[in-house]
């Protein structure tokens, strides 16, 4: 599992290591969320620009609901 959470920050990381600092933390916060929405849905069988290309044209992908046990 930690493997999979440092992976996800590795760009962040990189970011910090080219300019010396992070982006602002909102910045920061949306390059994370769209970094989860993509990772989802590839994790998903889904293409990534496929899903951000709905995304910006109003017709948004969702994951799907987990069943309740």
């Amino acid at each position: 599992m930690n493997n999979i959470s440092e992976s996800g920050l590795r760009p962040n990381k990189t970011q910090q290591k080219i300019s010396g600092r992070l982006t602002s933390d909102d910045t920061t916060q949306d390059r994370l969320d769209i970094r989860s929405y993509t990772d989802t849905a590839r994790n998903l069988g889904h293409r990534p620009l496929e899903v951000l290309r709905s995304l910006f044209t109003q017709n948004p992908w969702q994951p799907p609901v987990p069943a309740r046990a």
